[in-house]
């Protein structure tokens, strides 16, 4: 039975991967049924996958209620505080996505918490401008343009921060969330420039410039950031 149940597991993520999500689906519940009692506690490893994928295809089948009560399973048999931000950060672009923009916020700083980054749903302007003076201070006497070539993110939790932050930019941009924005993209270039370069690292850069030839009035270190956020993302080919 588990191998059956791991065969029909495999045929459920390749019918996701070819976007058969509603086929992909009932491979996966095909899946569930030839498990033993308490799978949890006798096939973790192989309960986890099934767990993520069958969230992953609720939500792309648009049974969001499914796929919420699955991320909330999966928090709870989560192993570590590293894991359970991952998982937020999956609520976190799927609420975003669903236009649910305030639970989305919410999502991405809980899985922040987690990963010991706290601040408040409503930054103050003195917040802000401490986190522009780390800017100032991270960037050191490096070149704006030397950061293309900062060695690359290695450490899971800035990786997983990083990715919680990315997923938030668009919720706190649309919602109107006062200053929380530019707040984020400042934490979040502040995090590339102590740990190095990402992904994400090439849209926080952008956005950062976007900031500085926006309300930052700073047009010409702007240019620059944003040349920077180009660069690296046609270094690590992240369209």
């Amino acid at each position: 039975r588990l191998h059956l149940a791991e065969l029909n597991l495999r045929a459920g993520v390749r019918a996701r991967q070819a976007s058969a999500y509603d086929s992909a689906m009932q491979y996966l519940e095909v899946a569930a049924e030839l498990l033993p009692g308490d799978p949890w506690a006798e096939i973790p490893e192989l309960m986890w996958a099934l767990a993520v994928e069958t969230q992953q295809c609720a939500y792309f089948t648009g049974r969001t209620e499914e796929a919420d009560r699955w991320i909330e399973v999966l928090l709870e048999h989560a192993r570590s505080n590293l894991e359970r931000s991952d998982i937020l950060a999956t609520r976190t672009r799927q609420y975003a996505t669903l236009g649910r923009m305030e639970d989305s916020i919410r999502a991405s700083i809980r899985g922040l918490a987690l990963l010991g980054m706290e601040f408040p749903d409503q930054p103050r302007d003195e917040e802000i401008a401490e986190e522009q003076r780390r800017v100032i201070a991270n960037l050191g006497d490096r070149r704006i343009a030397d950061l293309v070539d900062a060695p690359l993110v290695e450490d899971p939790a800035t990786l997983t921060a990083m990715r919680l932050l990315m997923e938030i930019f668009a919720a706190a941009f649309l919602s109107g969330s006062g200053k929380l924005f530019p707040y984020l993209v400042l934490k979040a270039v502040n995090l590339s420039l102590r740990h190095g370069n990402c992904p994400e690292s090439a849209f926080t850069y952008a956005a950062y410039g976007m900031l500085l030839c926006g309300e930052l009035d700073q047009p010409a270190i702007g240019y620059q950031y944003g040349k920077v956020g180009l660069a690296i993302n046609e270094r690590l080919d992240d369209i």
